[in-house]
């Protein structure tokens, strides 16, 4: 997480809010006194905003870079029973700053219950309130009581779930659902076949039943990957939309392919000189692509947030457990 403190007039955040193949940056910056965020992007301003930054005794709000590029702001409130963590991504429209949903993940701390979910509604920056995010809409809540759970009791240290869709979500944390950090995600489909698991991220669904955001803090940016359960399902392509060779940290060669349907992505890459593939799995979204390596058991050892595949791909890698992004290009 990027905390903007008080009296900086110095540029504090350099992040491509475009997404549109422009490369446009935005300097987000504060000026005069705390809680006053400008926000410029290739020397334009886009707007002057007050309401950004909280800094209470039980609410807190800053403004943050995604990991590959983009903006958010981050909440979390410290209520004596119930304790908040949400983003909600930054859009651009037509030269306009809006947010479009509030990805939320919440800790209840008299009965140990976690529920994840989201609430949308296009709003305007200028109009966002933090305070006002904070509520139940959108939210699901983690249970013990599934069958489904059971199967798996052994491997996942104090097992929750819950049902989205046509999918069932698990998560284990040895700490139980108040840990953040080192908990275990698995998806799996209704035949109980394992879609992906990974550590260390937050899995907030949408209301739509399929689609879902992988959040995480980084110590300089917020993971905010975005995703499609549907895409888990398909396999890789018999033939390759995009294929090439890249750098990964302007250090590893590595050779990748994927082929795309519908809006999925699926492939593979592999490093240069080295045997053995590793299987991607994602989709695309708002000009951005989303991609979870997977190794044995659908494990996920990194994720790819890329802005480019034509002529080359360019974004960052993020390991799993959360790491701090690496370049690709």
């Amino acid at each position: 997480m990027v905390a903007l403190p008080g009296f900086v007039s110095a540029e504090t955040l350099l992040v491509d809010i475009a997404h549109d193949g422009h490369n446009d940056k935005a300097v987000v910056s504060q000026e005069g006194h705390a809680g006053t965020v400008t926000v410029y992007e290739d020397g334009k301003l886009l707007g002057k905003f007050d309401n950004l930054i909280v800094d209470q005794p039980a609410l807190s709000s800053d403004v943050v870079a995604l990991a590959g590029g983009g903006l958010a702001i981050e909440i979390d409130s410290d209520g004596s029973r119930n304790k908040f963590h949400m983003i909600a991504p930054v859009s651009k429209v037509d030269g306009r700053l809006y947010v479009d949903c509030v990805y939320k993940s919440v800790y209840d701390s008299v009965d140990e219950t976690r529920s994840v979910g989201t609430s949308c509604g296009k709003v305007e920056l200028s109009k966002f309130d933090a305070s006002a995010a904070i509520n139940d809409g959108g939210l699901k809540p983690y249970g013990k009581d599934y069958v489904w759970l059971k199967r798996i009791a052994s491997s996942c240290a104090n097992a929750v779930g819950l049902e989205y869709g046509n999918y069932r979500v698990a998560r284990c944390a040895a700490d139980g659902v108040s840990d953040t950090r080192k908990q275990r995600i698995i998806v799996f489909d209704k035949q109980g076949e394992t879609l992906f698991s990974l550590v260390g991220y937050e899995l907030i669904p949408r209301r739509d039943g399929l689609g879902f955001l992988l959040s995480s803090d980084l110590q300089t940016q917020t993971v905010a990957f975005s995703g499609n359960l549907a895409c888990f399902t398909l396999s890789e392509g018999t033939t390759n939309d995009v294929s090439g060779k890249a750098k990964l940290a302007e250090k590893y060669n590595i050779n990748y392919a994927l082929s795309s349907a519908d809006g999925c992505l699926a492939g593979h890459y592999s490093y240069a000189g080295k045997a053995g593939e590793i299987l991607l799995k994602g989709s695309k979204t708002d000009g951005l692509a989303y991609l979870l390596e997977l190794g044995a058991n659908n494990a996920s050892t990194g994720l790819f947030v890329l802005d480019r595949l034509d002529g080359g791909v360019h974004g960052v890698w993020i390991g799993v457990p959360p790491k701090s992004p690496l370049t690709v290009n």
